[in-house]
């Protein structure tokens, strides 16, 4: 897979994530919040996936490149669903999402050099004389 794809993959992951999230946020809350759980999910599996392909150099853009499609959706969508179950806008917290954006980093970062790790452990058991 070209880096190209690789990110064309991540930002079209993170709209249906930021759309999904945002839409449950309004059907069960009034007042929903971004599901950071779920976004460092997000990361570690890209991480670990690109680690594995051993494209460890892209794990930490492509995990931004994500969560960046993901906040633009959700951010789009809570937008259009005010009203919508007696919701209320959502107002994002810059200084939170600034943090959060540097733990992403952190968490693609050692996903993808676990991913990176096992990949190479298996490579050279496979490799080893018997």
């Amino acid at each position: 897979m070209t880096t190209r794809q690789v990110f064309i993959r991540m930002a079209i992951y993170g709209a249906v994530l930021g759309a999904a999230d945002a839409f449950l946020g309004r059907a069960l809350q009034a007042s929903p919040d971004v599901n950071l759980l779920l976004l460092l999910l997000a990361a570690a599996w890209v991480g670990s996936a690109l680690g594995n392909m051993q494209r460890v150099r892209i794990a930490v853009p492509a995990a931004l490149t994500l969560i960046a499609a993901f906040l633009v959706t959700y951010a789009g969508v809570a937008h259009l669903l005010v009203g919508w179950n007696n919701s209320v806008p959502w107002h994002a917290d810059l200084g939170e999402l600034a943090l959060f954006f540097l733990a992403v980093a952190a968490v693609a970062i050692v996903f993808a050099k676990i991913g990176d790790r096992s990949r190479t452990a298996a490579t050279a058991r496979r490799d080893a004389p018997r």
